[in-house]
């Protein structure tokens, strides 16, 4: 079999809120990392399920933790793995399944900040946002739940060992919670600064876009390249309500005063979208909104729109609805469908595949 090279398993690591390695963020839910942190990264970086994903992946075998990128890419849809794949490539780095046996192997890290969030997102839970732990305890009827977020950049042995040990870094993505209002990950970024190489180093985020200012467009400002993918879900009144109490007034400020300051820099932007019960009759708004951007910034059309799918809460799904009432969503983005550029179809052909999903059974809804 053809081996399948992925850079965010082979050369790239991942770092979840609980502080565990896995093989890249799309695959954090099912997958069994360490039981603890307490081990050093470069200890984390050979676990046994870390090298056994990495050695199905090489002999052409897709892992079950995988099947979000394989599903994506068997209906010519971007998925993390080609969109990071052809980041490497266009770097200059030569692709290898070789794997990970130390830290200097390691070109791409992923990780997330914890959970401190300024954001309630209705498709959201405690484990991503700080918003929801009180909230949760009164929907559940649970009681001590607290911040169970373990990020590697609270823990300072952790932090210098990123800084002194993970020295090839080419890319860092930040994911939370909400990464632009963490200070610690600040503290990381002035450190790379400090040690002279960020000039060297691309930065990738997930964001709501809300903790923009000026003092973080000036660190950004030292380094490569800034990658922002952003994560929307409707379009005006349709956000506010569906990731409260963020106003999309402030959201499509913050875009803007980001793309007016990197008019003259090195910047790649792209929407991260995630379909659910409150928004999949609506996808088409989004798709024209993000398309009206890009032409009016003279922005590729390459810079598009990825899906993501809802594992958790379950009840934010849009397949708790009949595939009579998503029908609406499928009309609406085949008309816009029609009107956008090619380069938007095979996100489009997705959600539409998604809308297509089957109603999930009764015990679960």
């Amino acid at each position: 079999m053809t081996p399948i090279f992925c850079s965010l398993v082979h050369t790239g690591m991942n770092a979840t809120s609980s502080g565990r390695l896995t093989p890249c963020c799309a695959t954090a839910y099912g997958y069994v990392a360490e039981e603890k942190n307490s081990k050093s990264l470069a200890d984390q970086l050979n676990h046994i399920n870390l090298i056994r994903v990495r050695s199905q992946l090489k002999t052409g075998l897709w892992p079950s933790e995988c099947n979000t990128c394989k599903k994506a890419e068997l209906t010519n849809t971007d998925s993390l793995r080609t969109v990071f794949n052809t980041y490497r490539s266009n770097r200059g780095l030569e692709d290898t399944c070789i794997g990970i046996s130390k830290p200097s192997d390691v070109y791409s890290l992923h990780v997330s900040v914890g959970n401190k969030c300024n954001s309630k997102c209705m498709t959201c839970n405690p484990g991503s946002s700080s918003l929801w732990q009180e909230e949760w305890k009164t929907i559940w009827n649970m009681k001590g739940i607290t911040n169970n977020s373990d990020s590697i950049l609270d823990n300072p042995v952790l932090v210098d060992e990123l800084v002194n040990e993970f020295t090839n870094l080419k890319k860092i993505t930040f994911l939370g919670g909400e990464p632009t209002i963490n200070d610690n990950h600040l503290a990381y970024l002035h450190r790379l600064i400090a040690e002279g190489r960020s000039d060297g180093i691309d930065l990738g985020y997930v964001t709501n876009l809300t903790g923009i200012d000026d003092s973080l467009l000036e660190v950004w400002s030292n380094f490569r390249n800034i990658d922002l993918n952003i994560s929307l879900d409707a379009y005006g009144e349709k956000n506010d309500y569906i990731r409260y109490p963020i106003k999309w007034t402030k959201v499509e400020s913050n875009l803007r005063k980001f793309l007016d300051w990197a008019s003259k820099d090195k910047v790649s932007i792209g929407l991260s979208l995630t379909p659910s019960v409150f928004n999949c009759i609506h996808l088409d708004e989004v798709y024209a909104f993000w398309h009206k951007l890009l032409v009016e910034y003279n922005l590729p059309m390459s810079y598009g729109v990825a899906l993501n799918k809802i594992t958790y809460p379950m009840y934010t799904s849009m397949r708790i609805t009949t595939l009579e009432y998503r029908q609406q969503g499928i009309v609406k983005l085949l008309s816009v469908r029609q009107q956008l550029p090619i380069e938007f179809h095979n996100s489009i052909d997705y959600a539409i595949e998604m809308l297509n999903e089957p109603i999930l059974d009764s015990n679960t809804i």
